[in-house]
């Protein structure tokens, strides 16, 4: 299966062994108060600079967003809603950022879902799911932790959300079998299995993740080695940055023209690349 969430797990490596510190604007103002997303016309950004609090290679900032009399497209009920990817049993709601440079082009972006730990940048997910309970007029906040060296040259910030009925992650059929929002982030694609019994089909899709995999774990393999030399300070390791990229550029492309379908052991090896990256972050 091709896995959006594949990518989510090599775009947090790479923020990871990014840490060159430099500027960037201490205070960020929305490029419009307007909302993205299934949630969109449910909120508004409160218009104000907002303060970036920076921590070494972490910034924090905290948006602000007014409810407005725009019905949910749920039925909001205390403990039937979750944050994005956390309970297919229940109502899925989630909120991101966009931000950008001097010329409105997005140079970062954080993710919607929580699948995987911290992938949507978010201090808190019961904060997003706060924010529904607000009633009409009444304003809410939800603080990102946002990687520094990522969002060096933003001067502003769009807010994006995602919903889903409980009644459309039921259809998904387990962990690995999800196919994760649209490049928009608004609307949820479900993959269906493939009754194909071609062979050499199948053959040919084993072999695609067989490389895949393969260039996932040399990936990871390198990235640790540049984790302990960054944790013992050695700066150095920026010269071994641009390999880390080309390597995902690699892996990039070799996910694309990879199909579908992962084997079992496939899988048990994928998670197991997953397990030994987490380990080292």
């Amino acid at each position: 299966m091709k896995l959006n969430f594949f990518r989510l797990a090599m775009g947090a490596i790479i923020a990871a062994t990014m840490t060159a510190c430099g500027g960037g604007a201490d205070s960020l103002k929305p490029e419009t108060t307007t909302v993205k997303g299934k949630l969109g016309s449910c909120f508004t950004v409160v218009d104000r600079e907002y303060k970036l609090k920076k921590d070494g290679s972490s910034s924090h900032i905290t948006i602000e967003l007014e409810r407005t009399d725009a019905a949910l497209p749920f039925v909001y009920k205390a403990g039937n809603v979750c944050y994005y990817g956390g309970n297919n049993e229940k109502d899925g709601v989630g909120m991101g950022l966009e931000l950008l440079d001097k010329d409105g082009d997005i140079i970062y972006k954080t993710e919607l879902t929580s699948y995987w730990e911290h992938a949507n940048r978010l201090e808190n997910n019961e904060s997003v799911v706060e924010l529904m309970k607000l009633e009409p007029g009444d304003t809410g906040s939800v603080e990102f932790e946002l990687p520094t060296d990522d969002i060096k040259g933003a001067i502003s910030f769009r807010v994006n959300t995602v919903f889903e009925a409980a009644k459309e992650a039921e259809e998904r059929t387990s962990f690995y079998g999800y196919a994760s929002s649209s490049d928009d982030n608004d609307v949820v694609e479900v993959v269906a299995d493939d009754d194909d019994d071609n062979s050499s089909t199948r053959s040919s899709s084993s072999t695609d993740w067989d490389s895949v995999l393969d260039s996932y774990d040399r990936y990871v393999t390198k990235y640790i080695a540049v984790a302990k030399k960054l944790q013992n300070g050695d700066m150095s390791v920026m010269s071994e940055y641009t390999e880390l990229m080309s390597e995902a550029q690699t892996l990039g492309d070799k996910l694309q023209n990879a199909s579908d379908d992962m084997t079992p052991a496939q899988m048990a090896r994928y998670s197991k690349i997953m397990a030994k990256m987490a380990s080292a972050m």
